[in-house]
């Protein structure tokens, strides 16, 4: 019997569990927060358009109004009170709403390479928008103003950060 003792050997304990592979509660929280992740960043994305959208919505039906109606002036009111809300949404730390005339159109200039404002067709928006005989094309006035939409993307989507 001693015989069979001495052959016996300590217990040893087992070796611990890898980390890999992970187990079923791990893996629910892993997909749990790349789902999270996933959805904020959409979130995050579609609110940044969302101003952009919005103006470039507004800008879309004067063109439709104009289309439908023909009225020169009704167009011109409209684009002129639509640039400045697109103007304090996307620049409110500067004093959008004090710029009158050659101030506010060379503002407008200030996002695009070119001078449309303070020496094209935009110029209409330095005051010309009340009188009576503006001679300015409306599909001219309405690119202008599409493509100074696009060139102050950068800050409505900013401003959605904050």
């Amino acid at each position: 019997m001693e015989e069979l003792l001495l052959q016996l050997k300590d217990i040893q304990a087992p070796q611990s569990p890898g980390w890999w592979p992970l187990a079923p509660g791990w893996w629910l929280l892993l997909a749990i927060s790349c789902l999270s992740i996933a959805m904020w960043l959409v979130v995050k994305h579609k609110r940044r358009q969302g101003y952009f959208q919005l103006a470039s919505v507004q800008l879309h039906h004067l063109a439709s109004d104009y289309d439908s109606n023909g009225n020169h002036q009704q167009l011109l009111l409209g684009l002129s009170y639509w640039i400045r809300q697109v103007a304090l949404l996307a620049f409110p730390d500067r004093r959008v709403a004090d710029l009158t005339g050659e101030s506010w159109v060379s503002f407008l200039d200030e996002p695009m390479t070119s001078h449309e404002f303070t020496q094209g067709p935009g110029y209409v928006f330095a005051g010309g928008v009340y009188a009576s005989d503006i001679d300015v094309e409306a599909g001219q006035l309405l690119d202008l103003c599409q493509s100074w939409l696009h060139s102050v993307k950068p800050q409505l989507a900013n401003r959605c950060s904050d």
